[in-house]
């Protein structure tokens, strides 16, 4: 795993096949972006241009907790960033239970924070 293998990290982060499918419906909202790149760390998976704007990681349960650099009262199911180890940046969170989740609301929010960053 590593920089020579950088799909080695994903895979072993995110062996549920439920939460796989949540960080892969994310994936697919900003991976056609040319200029989100993607990075995965130990516990997360990470989304930035200069700076990060965007992580998924997996929760118990097969569900994921997305963090966005948007304001939390940006959308009513946001809730502040509270205790995640990810960047500073990212203020808001969401459970995400199911890859339908990933809907066009969070698309406008993976967008707003895209170009704050």
């Amino acid at each position: 795993m590593g920089w020579s293998a950088p799909e080695g990290p994903v895979e072993a982060l995110w062996g549920d096949p439920e939460s796989r499918a949540i960080f892969e419906a994310v994936d697919a909202r900003l991976s056609p972006l040319p200029d989100a790149i993607r990075t995965a760390r130990y516990t997360y998976t990470a989304w930035s241009r200069k700076v990060q704007f965007a992580a998924v990681r997996p929760v118990k349960g097969g569900k994921a907790m997305l963090g966005l650099a948007v304001s939390p009262d940006a959308l009513a199911r946001l809730a502040a960033r509270g205790i995640e180890s990810w960047s500073e940046r990212l203020t808001a969170r969401v459970k995400l239970g199911a890859p339908s989740e990933v809907d066009a609301e969070i698309a406008d929010l993976l967008e707003r924070a895209r170009l704050r960053a």
